[in-house]
């Protein structure tokens, strides 16, 4: 079983309630769309980058049901993706047992 690690200041982080303002959407929303995008990633796209993962599919995994373009979009924009690196912030540091534990 996999597994990633959600914070407990995850719902108030700045950058969720940011997300959640430029979305329009309540943040408990945002929060499902962002679990179900961190699923995903903990199953495939472990180390957290996602350069070779088409923005739709990045949007299918969190389930976003807005306009098309429109949530990949507010994720760079508030700092949740990396625009440089495209990758998820923060997201090795959290999960490097996790990465460590795969290559096993």
């Amino acid at each position: 079983m996999d597994w990633f690690r959600l914070d407990s200041d995850t719902k108030n982080h700045p950058r969720v309630v940011s997300l959640a303002h430029r979305l329009r959407r309540p943040r408990i929303h945002i929060l499902g769309h962002l679990t179900a995008l961190l699923c995903c990633v903990a199953e495939h796209a472990e180390s957290g980058a996602l350069k070779n993962i088409d923005d739709k599919v990045i949007e299918e995994w969190a389930e976003w049901d807005g306009k098309r373009g429109t949530f990949i979009a507010a994720l760079i924009s508030v700092g949740i993706i990396d625009a440089k690196r495209r990758e998820l912030h923060g997201w090795r540091k959290r999960h490097e047992y996790m990465i460590r534990e795969r290559k096993r």
